[in-house]
């Protein structure tokens, strides 16, 4: 967002990202008095990742799924480590590093903005938890995963 270069990737995205100019904003006003509003869940599924999220590529597919079809479980939060344990690839570069190119405030939930999420993403968390009974690869703890 902060460069514009992918503005207009995702109908939307971008007018969305920008009324609310942080994920903290959205995520705080997405529940009040803990009833969902409406309109910005609506404003939050524009964002691509939080549209297209865990829960929709997996739902259907741990339903069917068995456990020997599943290899790897890897996690963002220690995807270098996970790739090398278990894919045996020391040497991984990024092609994306966009993250460093936002102001801290900007990556920061508050403790409401977080439980907000928390809730929104619970169909998430259940596909995370359930993966990873079945499969659990990564070098991350489950408690961390599900937090």
């Amino acid at each position: 967002m902060e460069e514009k270069v992918q503005k207009n990737r995702f109908k939307g995205e971008y007018e969305v990202l920008d009324r609310y100019q942080s994920i903290n904003n959205l995520a705080e006003a997405l529940y009040s008095d803990n009833e969902i509003n409406n309109k910005v869940a609506k404003d939050l599924i524009k964002i691509h990742h939080l549209r297209e999220n865990i829960a929709y590529y997996l739902t259907d597919l741990l339903q069917w799924v068995r456990d020997e079809q599943i290899l790897f479980v890897f996690a963002t939060e220690t995807l270098n480590d996970d790739i090398s344990k278990n894919l045996g690839i020391d040497k991984i570069s990024r092609t994306h590093e966009n993250a460093s190119l936002l102001p801290q405030s900007k990556k920061e939930l508050s403790s409401l903005g977080y439980e907000n999420l928390k809730k929104f993403l619970k169909s998430d968390y259940d596909s995370v938890e359930k993966i990873l009974k079945i499969k659990n690869s990564s070098s991350v703890d489950v408690e961390t995963l599900l937090k």
